[in-house]
């Protein structure tokens, strides 16, 4: 954003420890209604909007993409839309779950993990996308959970999208995975 080369940000965290105070500048992580602007280094505009804690609350019946409070959203989400202009930055840590911090058990979260994965709302996003990054945060979390979630990822990209990418990314980044 700072440098110009993308425009709005659509941003989804289950917590604001991984959101940039200088952008968000301490605003409160909010279900569905949070933005900042942002100039860039030309001093052009830009929006970085928060838009929940879950994939589903930007298509749920009052999340941003659908309730009447965020129209400006919406309209950046149906341009880029209509545009095919998105750009998907998917961090894997966002799927991950510890057991110590009331989070759910590995089963229940990779059952989340799935549903997730497999919902109209993601699936959604993956039509949008020009571009799909995948972060895969192995230092954020055990490096059997992040192959795990990553194969599930794969598989998601594979079955949808008839994209294969898992063995690729295994093999470029093996030492980086290494359990």
């Amino acid at each position: 954003m700072k440098r110009g080369l993308i425009g709005d940000v659509l941003s989804i965290h289950k917590d604001d420890s991984g959101i940039d105070d200088e952008i968000m500048k301490g605003n409160p992580l909010s279900k569905t209604t949070d933005k900042t602007n942002f100039f860039d280094r030309k001093n052009n505009l830009h929006v970085f909007y928060l838009g929940g804690s879950s994939v589903k609350d930007l298509f749920e019946s009052n999340g941003l993409l659908t309730n009447s409070f965020n129209l400006d959203a919406q309209k950046a989400f149906r341009r880029g839309a209509d545009e095919k202009n998105f750009i998907l930055d998917l961090d894997l840590e966002y799927f991950d779950f510890d057991k110590s911090d009331g989070c759910p058990t590995d089963e229940q979260g990779y059952a989340l993990t799935d549903t997730i994965l497999k919902s109209t709302s993601f699936r959604s996003l993956l039509d949008f996308s020009q571009v799909i990054t995948i972060a895969l945060e192995p230092l954020w979390f055990r490096s059997l959970e992040c192959k795990s979630i990553l194969k599930k990822m794969c598989l998601t990209l594979k079955e949808y999208l008839d994209i294969d990418i898992e063995n690729n990314v295994l093999k470029a980044f093996k030492e980086d995975l290494m359990s």
